[in-house]
């Protein structure tokens, strides 16, 4: 039956090692309640390294940092989710990001933050390797006083810390788009 303890009769069970399901159960889970994705950090935490995820991905398990393994077809949320979120802020924005990856340019930081001098700055795109800083001022948001005095000031800030900054405007990039590529492409070589 089993052992005594003080007198009283004690069942003992043989101990088991709690059993975790694998990675892939465990991230197909975490998936099924997030419409059918899950991201990359999200599988780190459930034990796929980076080596594990790359394998994945030659599977075509994952995509664009999302995995979709063990789940039906991806809803309408799901895919918007897995697209992320929209690189531009501003239809102006995305049209020089196109003109950008029309020519051939290299692929740029798109909005990506910034803290210098304890100040938060969020250059349109950015060349890290380069320290190139290109901003779009479209008239909506540069066609006044106080936009262009804080454009001024954010712009000595990162040519302050190394940085190169190009700016181009919405007539720049619609009449003379070869001559602001042009531009871009040697600032970029630089």
């Amino acid at each position: 039956m089993g052992e005594s303890f003080e007198g009283v009769g004690v069942l003992s069970a043989p101990l088991t090692p709690k059993v975790h399901p694998p990675p892939d159960l465990r991230a197909a889970r975490c998936a099924e309640v997030q419409h059918g994705i899950i991201t990359t950090r999200q599988l780190a935490a459930r034990g796929l390294g980076s080596q594990a995820i790359s394998v994945r991905v030659r599977a075509g398990w994952l995509h664009r940092g999302v995995y979709a393994v063990g789940c039906g077809p991806l809803t309408l949320q799901a895919r918007f989710m897995a697209a992320g979120p929209a690189p531009t802020r501003s239809v102006f924005e995305k049209v020089v990001l196109e003109l950008l990856r029309d020519a051939g340019l290299p692929e740029p930081h798109v909005n990506v933050e910034l803290v210098i001098a304890g100040r938060r700055i969020v250059p349109d795109f950015r060349w890290p390797a380069q320290q190139l800083v290109v901003e779009a001022d479209g008239a909506v948001w540069h066609d006044n006083r106080a936009a262009r005095e804080a454009d001024a000031e954010r712009q000595a800030l990162l040519e302050a810390h190394g940085e190169r900054v190009v700016r181009i405007t919405c007539n720049q990039a619609a009449r003379q788009p070869r001559q602001t590529i042009e531009r871009i492409r040697v600032a970029l070589e630089r």
